[in-house]
């Protein structure tokens, strides 16, 4: 599993955030290519609980991916070794938010159908099931 491209941003994930946690949603990449989808999802942490400085928060997410037939995991960091900017986490009231969306391939790992969840720090979203 690969994630290959990452963007933050309202723009990015449109995703409404949850009041605390993660949320996901996956849809067909733009391309149609099988093996790629898009992930797009909203992560929120009170400033006052925040568990990592503001820049450091993006790289809290991590996406796991299970394969259904033989129940095989892989888990990726959703920054991995990217850049991360401070207002790639926006500041919403009491809160952080993080809008995001990536692309992830599972072309040499996974042929067949998955499910897939995102954790940010101690929380975990919703799982997907997505078949190709």
């Amino acid at each position: 599993m690969d994630i290959e491209q990452v963007s933050f941003g309202a723009a990015a994930g449109a995703l409404a955030a949850p009041a605390v946690g993660v949320v996901i949603d996956v849809g067909p990449h733009p391309s149609g290519e099988a093996g790629r989808v898009v992930v797009r999802g909203a992560c929120r942490v009170p400033r006052a609980e925040a568990p990592a400085p503001r820049i450091d928060l993006p790289r809290g997410i991590f996406l796991t991916l299970v394969e259904a037939a033989e129940q095989r995991p892989f888990t990726a960091p959703l920054v991995g070794d990217r850049l991360v900017f401070e207002d790639d986490v926006e500041i919403v009231g009491d809160d952080y938010v993080i809008d995001f969306r990536g692309v992830l391939s599972t072309v040499r790992a996974v042929t067949g159908a998955y499910f897939l969840h995102a954790s940010f720090f101690g929380h975990v979203s919703n799982v997907v099931w997505v078949a190709p």
